[in-house]
């Protein structure tokens, strides 16, 4: 049978399970060629999990997820833009803040284009495009609103990625209330899922008072799972306890998490779905390499963001004749979960209430995803400057209109 044989296991035991592809879309078919190239035989397989264009099926990745160190370093590195000297006009008369702003504009609008079909073959299901607002606007709520409204307005298949602070959040319930899709990312913490939960909530129940559809809205909360078992605080409060996390004490730590965010959603009725973001690969490369974030996980509907090399690694154990496979429970032992639940850095993530929303942007993992989002800006920033404020410019009304966005 055709496809990935976890992909297909995934959606078949819950049908609104996803694949999404974590990167700009521009690396996407240069990855595949090198796929095609490295694992020829799998051809069949690769085909159905990475359609091209990507509204050619609906068996494999259905969406795109993107920050804007990604996007940014697509625009400046990929041959996609072989004159980025050409992609703006006339616009000398802007400063350094509004030709970053445009251009990442624009980035962001040529990924859509490249999803909309699937979008409109899918009824608008499938073919999102998340797109992050600014992450240096911080905790200026009127300024995500205004920056989410700005890309939402580009393409009708733009997904507006929001930080999980509490000034996120209060975006949040503005951005849903006016129709907006969301992904909330930089989430750690069951306390946020909550805090995301209830904003989409309040900005459904707000926009059905003023007459606004949300009925083709979609919601996501993204989990970074990789990167809260990552974060050195979390090594350094249990080293002060006096205990040691081994990589699978750390994994079982970050899938505790994740169950119990399932386990609120389920209790939840909610239009809001998890993706899993920051998916990390154990002993990469060696015969026993494996992936508890997609080995454990699974038996719940869950949204996966699958980069480069998570995709490699799915196709050389799928070539070994070991395939990864969802899983069909998840148990976490006992005597982990206890050990666990003595680190406060656990303790606050796992236990709903355990971080107040003033503290949510505090969280360790929270300021080190942050730190690696804005990491793109300086480079950004050196291009803009070499080329002497003098960049021409495609309209972005025309643009918009190419992708069916609204002007």
């Amino acid at each position: 049978m055709a496809g990935l044989r976890y992909v297909r296991m995934l959606k078949d035991a819950n049908p609104e399970s996803e694949v999404w592809w974590d990167g700009s879309p521009s690396c996407y078919g240069v990855f595949k060629s090198t796929m095609l190239e490295r694992y020829h035989e799998l051809r069949t397989v690769i085909d159905s999990l990475m359609p091209e264009p990507l509204a050619a099926n609906f068996s494999g990745i259905t969406g795109v997820t993107t920050n804007p160190r990604l996007i940014n370093t697509a625009f400046l590195h990929t041959h996609q833009y072989p004159d980025r000297r050409t992609i703006n006009s006339r616009t000398n008369w802007l400063d350094a803040a509004q030709h970053r702003r445009t251009i990442y504009s624009q980035l962001v609008l040529d990924a859509a284009r490249q999803l909309v079909a699937m979008w409109h073959a899918s009824s608008k299901r499938f073919g999102w495009l998340s797109a992050q607002v600014d992450p240096f606007l911080g905790e200026d709520t009127s300024a995500i609103v205004k920056h989410g409204l700005e890309l939402s307005r580009l393409a009708p298949n733009i997904m507006i990625k929001i930080p999980g602070s509490q000034a996120g959040y209060l975006a949040i319930e503005q951005l849903v209330a006016q129709g907006c899709s969301i992904n909330n990312t930089f989430c750690f913490t069951v306390s946020q899922f909550a805090a995301g939960l209830a904003a989409v909530e309040r900005g459904r129940a707000k926009a059905r008072r003023l007459g606004v559809d949300v009925a083709q809205a979609r919601y996501v909360i993204s989990f970074m799972i990789g990167r809260f078992g990552a974060d050195e605080a979390f090594d350094r409060q249990a080293r002060a306890l006096g205990i040691g996390l081994s990589t699978e004490d750390k994994r079982w730590a970050e899938l505790a998490v994740y169950d119990a965010i399932q386990t609120l959603l389920t209790a939840t009725p909610s239009p809001v779905r998890l993706l899993i973001a920051s998916i990390k690969i154990d002993g990469e490369g060696q015969d026993g390499e494996h992936c508890w974030h997609l080995e454990r996980t699974g038996e719940r509907t869950t949204l996966y963001t699958l980069p480069a090399p998570i995709i490699e690694f799915l196709l050389r154990r799928e070539r070994a004749g070991r395939p990864v496979l969802p899983a069909a429970r998840l148990a976490i032992p006992v005597q982990v979960l206890d050990k666990l639940l003595r680190i406060d850095y656990f303790k606050q993530a796992y236990q709903l209430g355990g971080l107040e929303p003033e503290r949510f942007a505090q969280h360790p993992a929270f300021v080190t995803a942050l730190q690696y989002a804005c990491g793109a800006r300086a480079e950004l920033d050196g291009f803009i400057e070499s080329l002497g404020m003098d960049l021409p410019q495609r309209p972005v009304n025309a643009l918009r209109a190419c992708a069916g966005g609204r002007t």
